[in-house]
């Protein structure tokens, strides 16, 4: 089992940015959508708008499927239900549209 300190990772002085769920504060990094592309006369999305953060922190703030997670201080509905990683340490977060 991985017991690396993942702070390091999860630092605002890098890519990492401020959240919170059910008035749990954590550090997140967000992957926004980057581009549409056309595939057979029709606009695809190349990238889903993810969030991944350490699975403790995605814990004790409940985010769920349904949930509301606050991000860089815009709020984003969680769409699916979050993905662990290998190690369990680190989850996906698929995000929607801002509200």
């Amino acid at each position: 089992m991985m017991t690396e300190d993942l702070s390091i990772f999860f630092d605002q002085a890098g890519f990492a940015v401020a959240c919170s769920g059910a008035g749990h504060a954590f550090n997140g990094i967000l992957s926004e959508p980057s581009r549409n592309e056309s595939f057979d006369q029709s606009d695809v999305m190349v990238q889903d708008r993810v969030l991944v953060a350490p699975t403790e922190d995605i814990t004790l703030a409940n985010l769920v499927q349904g949930s509301t997670v606050t991000v860089d201080g815009r709020a984003y509905p969680v769409r699916h239900p979050p993905r662990r990683s290998g190690c369990g340490r680190i989850t996906t977060l698929y995000l929607g549209t801002p509200q």
